[in-house]
This record gives C-alpha cells, structure tokens and sequence, in this order.
C-alpha cells in the first residue's frame, strides 16, 4: 500500500519507532523532524518552566528562537510537526515561529491554571499511557528545568490503564523540591505517604471532594434497580456505623 503519491511531500517524526515504516510505505520525499541533527528539522530545548518552554528550530544553515507557551518536549514535537509542513511550503521561518508562539494554550493539555496561587497547577486529560506518560514527562523536565523552584500541584485525568504510570512518577518525584503536593484517590494517595512520603510530606486524609457514582441499566429491570439501591443503602449504612466507631 502506498500512502503518498511521489508528487507530495511526507513530514513523518524521526524519534517515533513507526517512522522508517512509515517512510517506506510512501513514495514522496520526506522531510524528517524531530529532536536530534538526525531529522532535517530539528530543535535544541533551551529551557521549560512555567511560562513556557523555550527552543530553537534547526535546519541546515537556518536557526530560528522560538518562545511557547506551551510546555513540555511533546510539545515541542508538535511545533516542530507544525514548521515542518509548513516549511515543506516554502513559509518564512520567521512566520512560523510568530504562529507557533502565538498559539497560547490547548484546553486540557498540560493547561496551566492562573490562581495566585504560589505553585502551579496544570490540568492534563490524558487518558492512554502514552498520553500520561508524556504528561509527566513534561511535568518532571519542568521541575527540572525551572530555576524558581515554585511547587507544582499536578492534577491529571487518568484511566485506570495509565495508573501504573502516574504512580511510578509520583514515587520518584513526590518529597522532591519543585512537587509540593499530590491530588489522588483514596487509597493511592495513603500507600504513597506510607511507602514513600513519610518524614518529607504530610497526609491530608480528609477527602477535599466525593465524586458521585453513576450507574445505567436497561429500562424495564425493576429487580436489577431495586438490588442497586439496596446495595447502595447498605454500603451507606456501613459506611455511617463504621465512622461512629472511630
């Protein structure tokens, strides 16, 4: 199969593993990018903190500073991704880098939350492991790279597939100067203090928010939904007794 035609122009990312199948499947040139002199269009990553990250796009003689707002190295293999197309164009350096850092936030990816707050908040939605996985990759190279050192709340929305991601990170950052506090499900957050939290965090075990439950079930089950309700009701009940005796 023969995915470009050998008129076309194919920009495939030089650090992804399916790259050199991709390349082999198409019949036009490719314009190679990514994050070493390997690709034709490549970048060097000058610095990444909370106002952004900060990089300069290469390419043969060409050199061209680029600010985002935007953090994170996947991030920068998006703006790359973007000035290769359009340097496959013929478009002006310079009227890439004033697109790519004009492009100011991409709700629910790594989203920074201006509170006024003394740490930072970021809200990512990343719901694949290779999602979060990048997520946190950009989370720690902020903790990383920032010389401010101001702590980091990190508050993403995970499946239950990715779980062994964020924990894995969360271990390996959590105490750390630069990740001041964690926001997890009972009990996640408890065997992390227990395991790896004691003498360098604290353990609020009040939850700060209960997330209600929703169940569907087919119309015309009167016996299934009488079972739910009892089971609920019992759950309740146990949960109130339980919380008298402490």
């Amino acid at each position: 199969m023969v995915l470009m035609n050998a008129e076309a122009r194919a920009v495939i990312n030089r650090d992804d593993s399916a790259g050199e199948d991709m390349a082999s499947a198409s019949a036009a040139p490719v314009l190679w990018y990514g994050l070493s002199p390997a690709a034709d269009l490549w970048a060097t990553i000058e610095r990444i903190d909370a106002g952004g990250t900060e990089f300069t796009i290469v390419s043969g003689r060409r050199r061209q500073p680029v600010r985002t707002p935007l953090i994170g190295r996947h991030n920068v293999q998006n703006c790359l991704a973007a000035a290769a197309c359009a340097d496959a164009m013929d478009v002006p350096m310079g009227a890439i880098q004033r697109a790519l850092e004009a492009t100011n936030r991409i709700p629910g990816r790594l989203e920074r939350v201006t509170t006024g707050a003394k740490w930072s908040i970021f809200v990512d939605y990343a719901h694949t492991d290779d999602a979060l996985a990048h997520a946190l990759h950009a989370a720690g190279s902020y903790i990383a790279y920032s010389e401010k050192r101001d702590g980091m709340l990190y508050t993403p929305e995970i499946s239950r597939r990715a779980r062994a991601v964020e924990l894995w990170a969360a271990l390996k950052y959590l105490g750390r100067e630069g990740l001041d506090a964690l926001v997890y499900d009972l009990p996640f957050c408890g065997f992390l203090y227990g395991s790896q939290g004691k003498g360098k965090t604290v353990f609020l075990n009040d939850p700060f928010t209960y997330e209600p439950l929703a169940w569907a079930i087919n119309k015309g089950d009167p016996d299934f939904l009488n079972f739910l309700n009892n089971f609920f009701g019992i759950c309740f009940l146990l949960d109130i007794s339980k919380n008298k005796a402490v």
